[in-house]
């Protein structure tokens, strides 16, 4: 006889917003994020370690890149739709979010499936599409949708909440259970629901491993931009066997026009890095930098000029607290726009990674 979830787990949360609710109603589908999208909707800081703001060099860094992002999606707000998002699947998006505000749900799904036809990548057309297919409590059909929004927009921690829930209804508890310890690394406070699901449905067997995982906020960049903007400390290279504190600006930089020629291109890139991690055990993906103990930054040396698209860089694991770059491999892809291999090439650079983690964990 169970007499309640032991999970040896302490999650402090200060909260930035107006929760959602968690009971298993309508107003859980009901409040969602509007248009235009924003690519981070988080109601809690899950962490007291991270109510502070992140150090200045590592900010100045960051704000350069997100000028830099804002260019390559040419939206309002970097990854606030999918790469190639089609203006038609935003507008049929936005207008879908009025129908299920007015409570007409089966018009606002047929908006949906017009706009995942312009484009099916624009993660937020699933996302609207879940809270719909959840507000008729057909709640197979929106886990699927949710899922699917979350394959395109790793660590959004509101899609990873609802597809928990939806996953949940539909006694799907092992996505259920995944998709809740997702939502919890990206911030959501999912305390109650993981104390409701106990006594559904046991915790996976990795549950302490994977709550605790670090948290990774992943980005691109043109090497000399961030480099020329905050030489962040870098300490050790295990490919070449030295350490000291290096810095510099390399001395091929790129121009910009290679870079937004391939925008859409760098930016799957950037996503495939994303769901790796999150598959990974241990680490959780954040959208929100201030919220992430690691910044991970590809750094882009070369482009190919012609395909296949070769790219030739750095991958930099930076430490938010000692501002140093803790982790470092170069990365070498053959074709950026062939997603299969590259996503091979990345799950190696996590697995890695997590094992250089795992050492280091283990020597504190």
């Amino acid at each position: 006889m169970r007499s309640g979830p032991r999970f040896g787990v302490t999650l402090v949360t200060v909260t930035l917003a107006p929760p959602c609710q968690l009971a298993q109603d309508k107003a859980e589908w009901v409040v969602g994020v509007r248009p235009p999208f924003p690519p981070c909707h988080v109601s809690v800081m899950k962490a007291p370690e991270r109510e502070r703001l992140l150090p200045r060099s590592i900010r100045l860094a960051l704000c350069s890149l997100h000028v830099i992002l804002l260019a390559w999606s040419g939206s309002s707000e970097a990854g606030q739709s999918s790469p190639g998002a089609e203006g038609e699947a935003v507008r049929l998006a936005e207008i879908a979010v009025k129908e299920i505000e007015a409570g007409e749900l089966v018009a606002a799904i047929d908006s949906l499936d017009l706009a995942i036809e312009a484009d099916p990548e624009y993660w937020a057309a699933w996302y609207q599409k879940g809270r719909a297919l959840g507000l008729l409590e057909q709640f197979p059909e929106s886990r699927d949708a949710l899922l699917r929004a979350a394959e395109l927009n790793p660590g959004h921690g509101h899609t990873h909440r609802l597809a928990a829930v939806a996953a949940s209804r539909a006694e799907d508890y092992e996505t259920a259970w995944d998709q809740a310890i997702r939502a919890s690394l990206a911030g959501q406070d999912m305390n109650q629901m993981f104390v409701d699901m106990f006594y559904k449905s046991p915790p996976p067997d990795d549950f302490e491993v994977r709550i605790k995982a670090a948290t990774v906020f992943v980005t691109s960049a043109q090497t000399d931009e961030i480099d020329a903007l905050a030489e962040l400390p870098y300490n050790s290279n295990p490919e070449s066997g030295g350490s000291g504190t290096i810095s510099g600006r390399p001395d091929y930089p790129m121009g910009a026009d290679r870079v937004n020629e391939y925008a859409a291109d760098i930016m799957r890139l950037e996503r495939s890095f994303r769901s790796v991690l999150s598959d990974s055990p241990f680490f959780g993906v954040v959208l929100n930098p201030q919220w992430a103990q690691y910044i991970l930054i590809i750094s882009i040396d070369e482009l190919g000029q012609r395909a296949p698209v070769r790219l030739n860089g750095y991958v930099r694991l930076y430490e938010v607290v000692s501002e140093e770059a803790v982790w470092f491999r170069s990365i070498e892809l053959r074709d950026i726009t062939a997603q299969a291999s590259t996503h091979g090439e990345l799950a190696r650079l996590v697995n890695l990674m997590s094992l250089w983690l795992r050492k280091e964990q283990e020597g504190q």
